[in-house]
């Protein structure tokens, strides 16, 4: 990890300018520290969840009542600050002298506080390698933070989480110096104790855009946004809260910052590598982590991950087995749905004929090249017909194609040459797994997902050839239909989920499958089946690889993100043992990022994954797009809802890999208004998404925001992904003017129309009338009309 910084596009492009520098300026939260909370505030209901059980507060009080009386505290605070010092900076006493003694052991309070901040916070493993570098070449570290602690409660948090106290030179805090960086009064104090260092000798870097870019800039030093904690209505993080609430708080910031290892990387590889380390990463990485759990804890150290997900698979277990310092042999065997099917078969009846023509894009010849037949003239004239569609043939007055096929498949000579078939295809698999797999020990398959259905075909012919062995079928995701295997007495365990549990989330992926399994494939074709080489070694046979080296290259890129993410994972993991344990006891969460992005999928993703290629491979050699223009067409003709009505239904019923993908791309924000207009907890934003739409129709770009409450702050967000800019937040409270939302300066009225925007926006609902009344009246004196937009407006 010593080099990651070089990774990091907010740092690797000033390696020149910060290596010449006599003082690096960092800000400590969000840049330095992370956190294992989605908002700061979030900390809060952890200190009020314990301070309950301990019982330091009065009985009845929630968690989340004590949240908002301590964020209400630190308001009281700052606002009797300003009045008295003309600042609003305060320290944790000041906040805690604000809460009622009521409520409970206020100095037991603030020390449950002070704890777990340390507890919840660590280190940035990509700025602590910046740091290194920096010390390494005798640069001066200061850290500077707005913040509420005092230097050396700050000191000591970064301590505790293995900070090396020799690096830092000096530690600035604004509640202590009686300003903060956006004043610009922190930057000033630096450069008066160092008066040998000039401005252009110091660069700093932070996390927002008003405090440490703009304050930084107000007393002449550079600044570095590091962006990556920050959220954007824009951005998949964002999406995931909309469609799922907030998840996996524990590793959004190392999410983040894995989103941002991208230096040097074009525009379309930083694609791959992002939804690899962001959407795919943490999924795949804690299941390797739970298989290996699973296989120390009963005691068996032989892992068949199986292929084509077999080769990743088995670099991330051996990366993890590395990390956790467990010996266990981890080798991918070759196997498939078809190369296991016919050798789990003993007699290949109507029942098993049946089920071939269920299968998507299988045909006529499809079904013969299989079993290496050449069929009749008649089959062989429908050689490219579809099974699906044979019922609805007529060959004959009395006689589909369908019963013409079973009719031949049952023929004697044929029944003949299919069990000679199937046993040669048995044979060949069972020598091959014997050779490959060491059956003295209890083996462990592992696998995506889903059914269990290869885990199956396995057993069931080496059942049929009279071996025993213990085996687990360890899976990433189990569909509802691994009941069927367990009620057969095999192992089968999913790690999301399995014989139902899980469900509402897990039928998505089952619908979709193709999107995720084509991103973690190696490149190779399918095994189709087995053979001798020269040297009588069984080996696999494979089909043909559909990828060419472009189509490669946006799978490898992937991969290679996922395998970034492992090692940031490794990297909190050893820091912060606990949360391992934390999040086991959560596991659909672990499925919330994949199911977004199936289910609520952005613009850029459709686009992308749809042109990926996929074949079906069970006998079949046709290669598809995972999206295609047909499909849009349909997807017209029919109409959304009769859309959505029949891909919910399934495959069978709409052949459509992707049914959200392609409304996505016929409308990009369809699905994004429907979950966003759907949630309670998002309703304000629905509302401004409206206001914001109008807005941008009818020719506005830049704007006024009226109100600085919640629904103001929805308005900021919504205004960022339409790209409309807010000039100005006003609000009728003067407590509030200076302060800064996301950038933007709360304001009087009269200064808004100093600034000569006269669009307004009121983010407001009980009071829209009113503000707007308010606004006209202002403009009475001159000579200009606003233009207003309320929530109610036509």
């Amino acid at each position: 990890m010593n080099e990651l910084w070089r990774r990091d596009r907010y740092l690797s492009l000033e390696y020149n300018y910060l290596v010449e520098k006599k003082i690096i300026s960092l800000d400590v939260f969000d840049t330095v520290l992370f956190r294992f909370f989605h908002s700061p505030t979030d900390l809060f209901l952890k200190v009020g969840e314990l301070a309950i059980k301990e019982k330091y507060v009065r009985s009845g009080l929630t968690p989340t009542e004590f949240q908002q009386i301590r964020i209400l505290a630190e308001r009281k605070a700052r606002s009797n600050m300003k009045k008295l010092e003309g600042h609003n900076e305060v320290n944790l006493e000041q906040i805690y002298a604000c809460i009622p003694v009521s409520i409970g052991d206020v100095e037991k309070l603030m020390e449950i506080e002070f704890e777990m901040e340390k507890q919840y916070c660590y280190l940035n493993p990509s700025m602590m390698s910046l740091i290194s570098d920096c010390k390494a070449r005798g640069i001066r570290i200061c850290l500077l933070s707005d913040m509420y602690l005092s230097s050396a409660q700050i000191k000591e948090i970064l301590i505790s989480n293995k900070f090396p106290e020799e690096w830092l030179d000096l530690l600035l805090v604004s509640n202590e110096a009686g300003g903060d960086k956006a004043s610009g009064i922190l930057f000033e104090k630096l450069l008066s104790i160092y008066p040998d260092v000039t401005k252009e000798q110091i660069v700093h870097i932070g996390d927002n855009k008003n405090a440490d870019i703009e304050g930084a800039q107000r007393v002449g030093i550079r600044a570095i946004h590091y962006d990556v904690v920050p959220a954007n209505l824009d951005s998949l993080f964002e999406w995931e809260r909309i469609r799922h609430g907030e998840f996996l708080p524990e590793i959004v910031s190392l999410r983040k910052l894995a989103y941002s290892m991208t230096a040097g990387m074009n525009s379309e590889d930083t694609f791959w590598f992002r939804y690899g380390a962001v959407v795919l990463g943490p999924f795949l990485t804690l299941f390797s982590d739970w298989v290996l759990e699973q296989c120390v804890r009963e005691g068996k150290n032989k892992i068949y991950p199986l292929m084509r997900e077999g080769a990743l698979l088995s670099t991330l277990l051996q990366e993890s087995a590395l990390e956790s310092e467990v010996s266990c042999d981890i080798k991918p065997i070759y196997v498939s749905r078809q190369a296991t099917y016919f050798p789990s078969i003993e007699t290949f009846d109507k029942e098993q004929l049946g089920n071939m023509f269920e299968k998507k894009n299988f045909t006529v010849g499809h079904l013969l090249e299989m079993f290496s037949l050449e069929g009749d003239d008649t089959l062989r004239k429908y050689w490219k017909t579809k099974l699906t569609a044979c019922k609805d043939i007529m060959i004959m007055p009395d006689q589909s194609l369908r019963q013409y096929i079973i009719s031949f498949f049952e023929q004697s000579d044929v029944v003949e040459y299919l069990s000679v078939f199937l046993n040669q295809k048995r044979e060949l698999f069972v020598e091959y797994i014997q050779q490959e797999c060491d059956f003295s020990s209890k083996i462990v398959t592992v696998d995506f997902g889903f059914k269990g259905t290869i885990q199956k075909y396995m057993e069931s012919a080496l059942s049929i050839a009279g071996i025993k062995v213990d085996m687990t079928h360890l899976l990433a995701i189990g569909a509802e239909a691994t009941k069927d295997c367990l009620i057969k007495g095999m192992d089968v365990r999913g790690w999301m989920g399995s014989a139902g549990e899980n469900n509402n989330i897990i039928k998505t992926f089952m619908r979709s499958p193709e999107v995720f399994e084509e991103l973690i494939m190696a490149n190779c074709g399918s095994t189709v089946g087995y053979e001798h080489d020269r040297n009588h070694k069984v080996i696999p046979v494979l089909g043909v690889n559909i990828y060419n080296e472009k189509e490669w290259r946006k799978r490898e890129i992937c991969q290679q993100g996922i395998l970034l993410f492992q090692k940031l994972w490794f990297y909190l993991k050893k820091k912060k043992p606990f949360v391992y344990e934390q999040l086991l006891k959560r596991k659909q969460e672990w499925g919330m990022s994949l199911h977004r992005a199936l289910d609520m999928p952005m613009y850029e993703e459709v686009t992308k994954l749809g042109s990926l290629s996929h074949s079906d491979n069970f006998g079949s050699t046709d290669v598809f797009c995972l999206c295609k223009d047909e499909e849009r067409q349909l997807l017209r003709n029919i109409g959304i809802d009769s859309f959505l009505s029949r891909t919910r239904r399934g495959y069978h019923d709409l052949p459509i890999y992707w049914p959200q993908g392609i409304l996505t791309q016929e409308d990009p924000s369809y699905l994004f208004k429907k979950y966003l207009y759907e949630s309670e907890a998002f309703s304000y934003l629905a509302i401004m998404n409206d206001m914001v739409s109008e807005i941008k129709q009818k020719g506005f770009l830049d704007i006024i925001v009226y109100g600085a409450g919640e629904v103001g702050s929805a308005m900021m967000k919504i205004s960022n992904i339409h790209h409309v800019n807010v000039q100005g937040i006003v609000d009728r409270k003067q407590s509030l003017w200076g302060s800064i939302i996301d950038g933007v300066e709360i304001i009087s009225l009269d200064e808004a129309i100093a600034k000569g925007i006269h669009v307004y926006a009121v983010a407001s609902l009980a009071f829209a009338k009113e503000i707007e009344k308010d606004i006209e009246e202002r403009y009475s004196k001159y000579d200009i009309k606003p233009v207003i937009f309320t929530s109610v407006s036509s």
